[in-house]
C-alpha cells in the first residue's frame, strides 16, 4: 500500500521497485497506490505505470486527506493476508520489505526502524528523546514510532482502524499504542533509508502539533480510557474479518 502526494519524480520508480521485491518474496501480491490529492504530475505517472505493472491498482482522492484517511481507504481495497505500508517519496528502498518479511512469523505487526537516520543531528537527538519518552509512558517495544514502514496482518489492522482518532500528526503512535494494548506482538527490524530530498517535509513548526496529539493519546489511554471503552463497539464492526490471533499475543 503506497500513499503518494506530489511524488511525480519518485512514484513510478517506487512502484517498479516494490513490484520486483514482491515478486521475489511472494507467489501472489497486489500493489495499490492512492494519489492523495496531488497537484503535480503524480496521477499521470501512475497511469503510465499501469501499462508496465499488471499488479498495480490505483485510487485517487480528489483533494488531500492525509495519511489516516488514505490508509483506511487503502485498507478497504486490500485483499491479502499481509499489508505493507510504505511512503511513495522514495526515501526508503523497496528492499526494506525483505528484512521485515523475514521476521513476520508470530508477529501481528512488523515495524521498520530507520538506520541510519540521515536527518540533521539536532533532529536525530529530538527523535531519540521523543522515542525514549514514548517507550517509557506507553511501554512500547519500538524505537522508531514515526516510521511509515509497517507490515500488518490484515485482521489486526481491521481491529485497529475503527479505534483511531488522530487525523494527522501522531497517527503512527496511536496505532502502535492500540496494537500493544490489545496484546499483540510487535516486531521491529532495522531498514536502511536513503534521502532524495534535502530535508523532510515535516519541520520544527509541527513539533507543537505532535506534542499535542501525543498528550491527547495519553489522555485517551490512561485517563479517559477511550480505547478500552470503544473496543467492543470497534470489534463488532470488524467481527467478520477478525481471525483467531491468540498465537500472536
Amino acid at each position: 500500500m503506497i500513499p503518494a502526494h506530489n511524488e511525480e519524480v519518485t512514484v513510478a520508480g517506487v512502484v517498479r521497485g516494490h513490484r520486483e521485491t514482491a515478486r521475489a518474496l511472494a507467489s501472489s501480491f497486489e500493489l495499490i497506490v492512492c494519489d492523495d490529492g496531488s497537484t503535480d504530475g503524480t496521477w499521470a505517472e501512475l497511469q503510465r505505470s499501469c501499462n508496465e505493472v499488471a499488479e498495480l491498482r490505483l485510487l485517487r482522492n480528489p483533494s488531500r486527506l492525509g495519511i489516516p484517511p488514505t490508509m483506511k481507504r487503502l485498507y478497504a481495497e486490500a485483499r491479502g493476508e499481509w499489508i505493507y505500508f510504505t511512503p511513495g517519496d522514495g526515501q526508503v528502498p523497496a528492499a526494506a520489505l525483505e528484512p521485515m518479511w523475514a521476521i513476520r512469523d508470530g508477529a501481528a505487526l512488523v515495524v521498520g526502524r530507520r538506520v541510519p537516520r540521515r536527518d540533521p543531528a539536532s533532529r536525530v537527538v529530538i527523535a531519540q528523546l521523543y522515542s525514549g519518552l514514548l517507550r517509557r509512558i506507553f511501554r512500547l517495544p519500538v524505537h522508531d514510532t514515526q516510521t511509515g514502514l509497517k507490515l500488518y496482518r490484515r485482521p489486526v489492522i481491521a481491529r485497529i482502524l475503527p479505534r483511531l482518532v488522530i487525523k494527522r500528526y501522531a497517527h503512527d503512535l496511536e496505532l502502535l499504542v492500540n496494537v500493544h494494548r490489545l496484546g499483540y506482538r510487535i516486531a521491529e527490524t532495522p531498514v536502511v533509508v536513503t534521502r532524495v530530498r534535502p530535508f523532510p517535509r515535516v519541520g520544527f513548526a509541527d513539533a507543537w502539533h505532535v506534542a499535542w496529539d501525543t498528550a491527547a493519546i495519553f489522555y485517551r489511554t490512561y485517563l479517559l480510557r477511550y480505547y478500552d471503552r470503544i473496543g467492543p463497539e470497534a470489534d463488532a464492526l470488524t467481527a467478520d474479518s477478525v481471525w483467531d490471533l491468540d498465537d500472536l499475543a
